[in-house]
Parts: structure tokens; sequence; C-alpha cells
């Protein structure tokens, strides 16, 4: 770990890229924030072609969980995706019991 003085420049170049990261965040929020208002101006029913906003856009959350490369699951598919890892444990379980079984029978004789 470094300290001292010679920290001073890895410190900055970490801090530098942490608010630029931030400052870009905060930049694209203000700028769907600017969007949505605009959207409202042109269309003040707040439909567009007879759907409701929630169907239009998806919340701020769900699209930033995306942007990072989270994806929304069904039901079906997480109950499918758990099944599937399940299966997988209990195959490994069944391993390592059998190879168990085997030390103890080869201790015993």
């Amino acid at each position: 770990m470094i300290a001292g003085v010679r920290a001073i420049l890895p410190g900055a170049i970490v801090v530098g890229a942490a608010s630029t990261v931030l400052q870009y965040g905060y930049n694209e929020l203000g700028i769907a924030r600017l969007r949505y208002v605009s959207k409202l101006q042109r269309n003040p029913s707040g439909n567009q072609e007879g759907k409701t906003l929630n169907e239009v856009s998806e919340p701020a959350f769900q699209s930033l969980l995306k942007f990072i490369g989270f994806v929304p699951l069904s039901d079906e598919e997480y109950l499918a995706k758990l099944r599937i890892s399940r299966e997988i444990y209990l195959q490994r379980i069944a391993e390592l019991e059998k190879q168990v079984e085997e030390k103890t029978e080869s201790t015993r004789s």
C-alpha cells in the first residue's frame, strides 16, 4: 500500500475518475429530465398514442440496471434458472457424498 507523498498522484487519478463518472451520470439524469419535460409539453395529456406514460417509459432505476447489464426476468424465467442451479448443486452434493463414502470405506479397510 502506498502512503505519504507517493500516494498523491494515484489518489488524484482515482478521485478524478470517480468525479468524472459521477458528473457524467448527473448530466445524463438532467438530460433525461429535460426530455421528459419536453415530451409533456408537446403532449400535455401525458398520453402517447393511447398508452399511459408508465407503458411508454420504464422507471429510472430499471433503466439504470439495464445500463449496468442486469436484465429483468419474468417469474417463470427466474424459476427456471433456480431449478437449473438447484440441479447442478444437487449433482455436486451427490458427488461429494460419494467421495466421503469412498474415503470412509478406504479408511475402514
